[in-house]
């Protein structure tokens, strides 16, 4: 399969390669596990002089040893080869040098930089020392790449870190976007791409599990529901790999995915104090598996006491609520019985929180582009206690303001009717310039069998989203 997206992360790590030839430069490069950082950086690097490190979940001693052999293979030095650096001093020197001597701009690519960081914290101050002392004045390009997002914007990228202010390009790498699924999927519907982003997100690993000549369901039953296979478990794994005390971690995102969505709630649920479910979902967010979302609304959104918790990676979401707290079924051998009786019942409404979140993002990019009835500084969810709009985008300088609702089904005149009117009326209870603004409305579903007589209301399809 060709290497899909990644155009822009590509194009500027070769313009920051270019600025190399005449002084060092340096790239960070995170995101989530299983997204396609390695795959970025190695096909950068494929026609490049370069140096590729991973580190291991190794003692400090061995990685490197580890790194001095990819080194010293790089410059077909056997005396180091047989007599390896055990010391990040000895081991930096030896580079210097060797650069030096080689002559020509190289690439050092340092990837899983987290688990040095884990190993010895003072590996931090080690970089900072050799890039400042030598490394930047030489030509060549650092990239450090890592998975744990939480810890490469606080060690790596913060105003704390001794490397604060070396690097000269950042680049997070998301989800694979939904524009791109067919790359993935060629014989899947666009119905079908959908059901498989609510499973999986934009994550490149998870995506070549599923085989689009089968139905969606097969692949959730050859690949969620067969205990021997990567996605039964991986979300375990990750969070084991990542995590001091997953099962408090864990006990957080469930009460989550089962609708626990304040700190306290989700405290209760979990039986955790308060104040140590703030700071477990605080290393959360910094993962991007969970997010904090308050009305759109919202004048001040970080100090908003109206802030809720959601899942926010797909497929988290998915093994959250199917799988996880069903892995006895599948232990049984009952897993037709999980299919029929607990996952396809609720998996169409699964699918329309997907949807939605889909819906939302394809407003941004069509806002982006001025492809809106107006243009709107804020689009996202907004509720007040029991009454909630799905989408809602206001532009407080022009009043504009833009109600949405998101439907995963298909809708017949009479359907719209209905959901208009019930959207006309939640709109009473936005108290947001209430009796100054501009009103915009627009209902967004899988399809719409008749499209007349809805004057002022905009209706968008599946088809016309992406």
């Amino acid at each position: 399969m060709a290497f899909v997206d990644r155009k822009g992360e590509t194009a500027a790590l070769e313009e920051e390669l270019g600025k190399a030839k005449e002084h060092a430069v340096m790239a960070v490069v995170y995101g989530r596990r299983r997204i396609g950082k390695t795959e970025l950086i190695k096909r950068f690097i494929s026609d490049k002089e370069h140096i590729y490190f991973l580190a291991t979940l190794q003692s400090k001693e061995e990685v490197i040893v580890k790194f001095s052999h990819k080194a010293a293979e790089f410059f077909k030095d056997n005396a180091t080869m047989e007599h390896p650096h055990t010391t990040w001093d000895g081991f930096f020197e030896y580079l210097i040098r060797e650069l030096k001597r080689y002559g020509k701009p190289v690439v050092l690519a340092f990837d899983e930089y987290t688990y040095l960081i884990q190993q010895d914290a003072a590996i931090l101050s080690v970089f900072q020392y050799y890039w400042d002392e030598h490394l930047k004045n030489m030509p060549l390009m650092l990239i450090l790449c890592g998975s744990y997002v939480g810890m490469m914007e606080k060690e790596v990228l913060s105003h704390n870190s001794p490397l604060y202010g070396r690097r000269s390009i950042q680049l997070f790498l998301s989800d694979i976007d939904f524009s791109f699924l067919k790359e993935f999927f060629p014989a899947y519907s666009k119905e079908e791409m959908v059901e498989s982003y609510a499973i999986l997100g934009g994550v490149p690993s998870y995506l070549l599990r599923f085989d689009s000549s089968k139905k969606v369901k097969e692949n959730i039953i050859g690949n969620f529901l067969d205990k021997n296979k990567a996605l039964y478990a991986d979300g375990l794994i990750l969070l084991r790999e990542e995590l001091k005390e997953p099962r408090n971690y864990l006990s957080i995102l469930k009460a989550i995915s089962f609708g626990k969505n304040t700190q306290k709630e989700i405290a209760d649920q979990a039986h955790l104090e308060p104040a140590l479910v703030g700071k477990y979902l605080d290393v959360l967010r910094g993962m991007k598996i969970v997010e904090r979302v308050v009305p759109v609304t919202e004048r001040n959104p970080e100090k908003s006491k109206r802030g809720i918790y959601r899942i926010n990676d797909n497929y988290y979401n998915f093994w959250l609520k199917f799988v996880y707290p069903y892995s006895d079924y599948v232990e049984e051998g009952r897993v037709k019985e999980l299919m029929e009786n607990i996952i396809e019942p609720q998996f169409n409404t699964f699918v329309g929180h997907a949807f939605e979140k889909l819906a939302r993002n394809a407003l941004l990019h069509k806002n982006a582009k001025k492809q809106l009835p107006a243009y709107f500084e804020n689009i996202g969810p907004w509720w007040e206690g029991e009454t909630e709009i799905d989408i809602v985008g206001i532009n407080k300088a022009t009043k504009d303001i833009l109600f949405a609702e998101v439907k995963w089904s298909e809708m017949d005149g009479l359907d719209v009717t209905r959901l208009v009117a019930e959207l006309k009326e939640k709109v009473g209870k936005v108290d947001w310039n209430k009796n100054d603004r501009k009103e915009h409305y627009m209902i967004i579903a899988k399809k719409f069998k008749q499209r007349k007589g809805m004057q002022g209301v905009s209706l968008v399809e599946l088809d016309e989203l992406h």
